[in-house]
Order: C-alpha cells, then sequence, then structure tokens
C-alpha cells in the first residue's frame, strides 16, 4: 500500500516559520559589526514625506535601485502606532547615499519622497564650516528654544508639524496660530524644543523645506517679531 501522505502542517506553525524566514533574512540580522556610529550616519538618509501605508520592506524594495539595503527605521507614534511619515535608511555601501539622493522627489505610493542626509551627517557639516564663518544661531544656550515656523499650508495640522520636527528632540508645545472665528489655520505657528541644541538642528534642517508644495519658514522667534502681537491670546 502507499505510505500515509504527511500530517497538515498546523496554519500557525506554517505563519511562524514564514516569520523565522522573513526575520532570517532581514539586513537586521545579520551578523553583528564594528563600524562606529559616524559610519553608520555616512551609509543612512533620512526620509520624509511618506504615505501613512507604507512600510519597511517597501522603502527597502525603492531603494534597493540604487544600492544594497541593510536597515530600514520606520518611525512611529508611540500612542498610535501609525507611521509618523519619516524613515531612515542604512546602505551596505556608503557609495549608494547620493544615488540614493538622487531619488528625492520620486513618487512612493502617490507622494514624492523627500531624500536628506541624515541629522548626524549634516550637524558634522555645519560644525565644520561654523569653524571659518559666524553663526547666526546663539551658541552655548541650554534650556527650551521657542521657534517660528511659518509659509504653512492652510491644512497643515499640530499632529503634521510634530511628526516632522520632533525626530529632532523633545517638543514641549506646538502652538498652530489659527483665526478665532473660522478656527482655520493662519499659516504659521510656534514650536517650543526642550532644549535648545534640538531646536538649533532642526531649524538648520528644516528652514526652506517643501511641505505640500510651500518653502516652510522656520526661525527664532526673536527673528520674527512683528508676528507675535497679532497671534491671539492662548489660554
Amino acid at each position: 500500500p502507499p505510505p500515509p501522505p504527511p500530517p497538515p502542517v498546523p496554519r500557525g506553525g506554517g505563519r511562524s516559520r514564514d516569520r523565522r524566514r522573513r526575520r532570517s533574512m532581514s539586513p537586521r540580522r545579520r551578523g553583528p559589526d564594528d563600524i562606529t556610529p559616524e559610519e553608520r550616519d555616512m551609509r543612512t538618509v533620512f526620509c520624509m514625506q511618506l504615505s501613512q501605508r507604507i512600510r519597511a520592506r517597501d522603502l527597502e524594495e525603492f531603494f534597493s535601485a540604487v544600492g544594497k539595503v541593510r536597515d530600514v527605521r520606520l518611525i512611529m507614534d508611540n500612542k498610535t502606532r501609525r507611521s509618523k511619515g519619516i524613515a531612515y535608511v542604512e546602505f551596505q555601501d556608503v557609495e549608494s547615499v547620493p544615488l540614493a539622493m538622487g531619488l528625492n522627489g520620486q513618487k512612493l505610493f502617490g507622494i514624492p519622497i523627500v531624500v536628506q542626509p541624515t541629522q548626524a551627517e549634516r550637524n558634522r557639516a555645519a560644525a565644520q564650516s561654523a569653524s571659518t564663518s559666524s553663526s547666526t544661531l546663539q551658541r552655548g544656550n541650554i534650556g527650551p528654544m521657542r521657534l517660528y515656523v511659518g509659509s504653512l499650508h492652510f491644512n497643515i495640522t499640530e499632529d503634521m508639524l510634530k511628526g516632522i520636527f520632533e525626530p529632532f528632540g523633545k517638543i514641549d508645545k506646538i502652538e498652530l496660530i489659527k483665526d478665532m472665528e473660522t478656527n482655520r489655520s493662519k499659516g504659521y505657528g510656534f514650536i517650543t524644543f526642550h532644549d535648545s541644541e534640538d531646536a538649533k538642528k532642526a531649524l538648520e534642517q528644516l528652514n526652506g523645506f517643501e511641505l505640500a508644495g510651500r518653502p516652510m519658514k522656520v526661525g527664532h522667534v526673536t527673528e520674527r517679531t512683528d508676528v507675535v502681537p497679532k497671534a491671539p491670546r492662548l489660554t
């Protein structure tokens, strides 16, 4: 008689094996390496304006066109566990980074993706240039710092601003100024960082950043004293 058929594989077990197989193929599961944080930053790009439907493997497939992707880190909201629309993509080789920059503006899930150098990499470049030129920022200050954010599209919400600015550091307060009658945004607001150094980093990277088709203006509140008296009194 023919041998009996093999027992069916439990559905849960099959899925768990699939998950283990996917994890084993993930770049994160590769052997330990001894690269420094500076070297990792040089191989990493910062992505913004991502669809909330996007997954890490979608970004991996997208950037695989320019080089081997080592790691993808999607930034998620701690409460809702939904994507904040930003991510870090680390490549196996540093030569892939300039090629990845060339994908800036390409559509992913119907939305033009923004690709920039990582915060740490840009900070190092800024620090090098600061040694030969005077900085417009107040250096050496500690404690909170308040930034002006203007030229915003009227559909931009406080949650959207938080998703863009929060990766640079802890935020104490976000104030999006609204019309008291219509409750519509007036196109500007204020963001208070817990640490002034984080505020400076956000200013350096995001001033002029195009958001919803408009270049965003970011500056110190002291540089925008003309708009402060016009803001409605907040209670």
